[in-house]
């Protein structure tokens, strides 16, 4: 084997290894990402209630069971509006410190493209129109990219609506700037155009979507590496099949396609394993981990600068000023996330319901259950309804590994295990999170008596029950015989078959409901009315 042949090759492999490359693989892995992202949430779900439906080791024993039934913990020793305004000041700390990181890249950013699109494209330093068209040209960009970021940590209603103002002005960029670009076709101008709005629409999808920004950035890091393999591969054999015998190709071509996709595989399942664990140790919340995907995209979008003629085009001023900005509202954004306090007297929820596809009940629990994530740890029961919408990125990992079932709760045994370890602390944008309890078919009703105890509130949401709602019938006959009702607040809507609620009730001696307790979902602002009643019951004011 000729060594002189080999070593030649791999020096030419490694020049034709460009940044620019590696960015745009990047992006082509964040797009990917987003369009296998459904396909993956849907077999996530599928093997949850696959799971959900098979035995564990013992049945789980019923509420006439006391010792599983753990006292009620103490209620917060105070107004119930001062957990409101904990709650809605916590969320306004963590969108303000999201605001200052996206301002901070937003004007630095937009100073760079400004001054460098006048110099490098040779315009007219004195003119001011030159100035005020390159600075209306970076103000669009940078404001239609950070902009999807502030609306989905903000408290707007309809922010679906909202979302489309930056999403139209990005796209009626794109069409303005290759409308008067001369120098190409129509056909040409028509196709660019159409992958722009494409591109730019993949970009707000991901953000938009509760369950898709669940799994978009860990899917982003695996198809990077899975891409990367491929392009390790198919570089280094171009380059040998110039500078070498056909058998050196041969054998070398083999050792590449078998070594370097297992070792880039390895080394992304590592990778994605190693931001598991830290999330697991609340080094960073599923937020920040979305919002720091966010604005990598952005950079690596504004940063390929196609203007400059140039073999790396990622060390041209203007790529350059884009990462300096965007390191600088990295630090700004972290600064302003450690003067974020956690409240001090944590209040964790127990959120019981009635299991349902329908994603209109999906979205009242959502804002509850973020409001509510300022002041408290939220305990529930997995269920394939909210399955997709709680993902978090260690039960993604176990699942693309096939290891699902290390999730699931199988006897009274690893339910004590797993209450041991409940994550109780905030993570450092203030928020505490969900700890989703995965039971199966024998399991859940321990579960749900053992978990009674370590909320001083509980949310009951009965839109949707009848009396084929067995599971959530025992839940509420649990609630009134434990003693837990009075803490209880409970969700109505025009499918509750509250004739059925007051039989069940009705069961139990002494069980009642009063008015406070009850939320009818089509009275308006149910958000708000629920989570009065919850800091209500929190603080012992019933």
């Amino acid at each position: 084997m000729n060594q002189a042949c080999l070593s030649e090759a791999l020096y030419q492999a490694g020049l034709e290894f460009d940044s620019s490359d590696f960015a745009a693989l990047f992006l082509l892995s964040f797009f990917l990402a987003v369009m296998c992202a459904p396909l993956v949430l849907w077999w996530y779900q599928r093997r949850v209630e696959k799971l959900m439906r098979t035995q564990g080791s013992g049945p789980s024993r019923g509420a006439d069971d006391p010792s599983k039934v753990a006292e009620s913990p103490t209620a917060f020793a105070g107004e119930g509006q001062v957990l409101i305004d904990a709650a809605a000041q916590g969320a306004r700390g963590a969108f303000e410190a999201v605001r200052h990181g996206a301002t901070v890249f937003a004007v630095i950013a937009g100073l760079v493209m400004t001054v460098s699109a006048m110099f490098l494209d040779n315009e007219d330093l004195a003119s001011p129109s030159a100035w005020l068209l390159s600075a209306v040209y970076a103000l669009v960009v940078t404001v239609g990219a950070i902009t999807p970021l502030l609306i989905m940590q903000s408290a707007l209603k309809n922010k679906r609506v909202w979302i489309m103002v930056p999403f139209a002005l990005l796209v009626a960029l794109i069409l303005e700037d290759l409308a008067f670009d001369t120098t190409m076709s129509v056909a040409d101008r028509v196709s660019l155009s159409a992958t722009g709005a494409i591109a730019v629409a993949l970009l707000y999808l991901a953000i938009i979507g509760r369950r898709i920004r669940n799994v978009v950035p860990l899917l982003t890091l695996l198809m990077f590496f899975i891409l990367g393999a491929l392009y390790a591969v198919i570089i280094p054999i171009g380059t040998f099949t110039e500078a070498c015998e056909s058998g050196v190709v041969a054998l070398v071509g083999l050792v590449l396609l078998i070594a370097l996709p297992w070792l880039l595989t390895r080394v992304g399942f590592w990778l994605t394993g190693f931001l598991t664990d830290a999330y697991e140790r609340n080094a960073f919340s599923d937020s920040q981990f979305q919002v720091g995907l966010w604005s990598l995209i952005i950079v690596l979008v504004i940063a390929i600068d196609t203007t400059v003629d140039d073999d790396d085009v990622m060390f041209s001023v203007w790529s350059l000023g884009i990462v300096l900005a965007w390191v600088l509202a990295a630090v700004a954004y972290g600064r302003r996330l450690r003067r974020l306090k956690p409240w001090a007297a944590p209040q964790p929820l127990l959120l019981l319901r009635v299991f349902s596809s329908r994603r209109d009940t999906h979205r009242l629990l959502d804002d509850v259950t973020y409001r509510w994530s300022f002041l408290g740890p939220i305990h529930l029961v997995g269920g394939p309804d909210l399955a997709r919408d709680y993902l978090e990125p260690h039960e993604l990992l176990l699942f693309l590994r096939r290891r699902l079932r290390e999730q699931f709760i199988l006897d009274a045994d690893d339910l004590t295990v797993r209450l041991t370890r409940l994550e109780q602390r905030a993570d450092p944008d203030a928020r505490y999170r969900i700890n989703e309890f995965f039971c199966l078919d024998d399991t859940w009703q321990l579960t749900v008596q053992r978990l009674l105890g370590l909320a001083p509130v509980i949310l009951l949401d009965l839109r949707g029950f009848t009396r084929d709602r067995a599971g959530t019938a025992y839940e509420l006959e649990l609630l009134a015989s434990s003693g837990a009702l009075p803490r209880t607040v409970l969700i109505y809507d025009e499918r509750t078959d509250e004739a059925l609620v007051a039989e069940t009730l009705e069961a139990v001696p002494g069980a009642g409901l009063s008015d406070e307790q009850i939320v009818h979902e089509n009275d308006g602002d149910s958000v708000e009315r629920v989570t009065a009643a919850l800091a209500a019951a929190a603080a012992g004011a019933r």
